[in-house]
């Protein structure tokens, strides 16, 4: 299997915000790893991010020099995956996983074996995630609050 995420760039590395591929996101500057060839994601820690697409699209070239269009709502949903695990503690268990699974940029663009294997692995890819990170649009979060708070969402009555 092979496996991109997007992470953090290490210390040391030479690149910087403006190069290809690398975007500054909460003050940190970010990329989206080469395949890592693995026989099983579970070997490697990482978040995986759901959210919804909608109908707006980044332009190629606009968000980690993707090759293809996405939706606006990309850039977001990772945004605010990277702040709730900062802000979560996961790291009860040891130090941050700061790598990020979203399937705009990771899974491969090219119609070819590796993009159609990672869309079969999706499955596998959820469930061997450290976490999933769901990032709930603001009607669907006003129905949970409302519903959470024990009186019946406007939506529901």
């Amino acid at each position: 299997m092979r496996l991109q995420l997007v992470v953090p760039l290490k210390t040391g590395d030479t690149r910087k915000k403006g190069d290809k591929g690398v975007e500054e996101l909460n003050g940190q500057l970010w990329h989206v790893s080469g395949p890592l060839d693995i026989e099983d994601a579970r070997d490697v820690k990482f978040h995986c991010i759901s959210y919804v697409w909608g109908l707006g699209r980044e332009k190629p070239g606009s968000f980690f020099d993707n090759e293809i269009s996405i939706s606006d709502k990309t850039r977001p949903a990772l945004i605010a995956a990277i702040r709730a695990i900062k802000a979560s503690g996961f790291e009860a268990d040891g130090p941050i996983e700061e790598a990020f699974w979203i399937d705009a940029l990771c899974v491969p663009y090219a119609d070819g074996p590796d993009r159609y294997g990672t869309l079969e692995s999706m499955g596998h890819i959820y469930s061997a995630a450290e976490s999933v990170i769901i990032i709930i649009q603001d009607p669907a979060w006003k129905i949970i609050l409302e519903a959470s708070s024990g009186t019946t969402p406007d939506a529901l009555s």
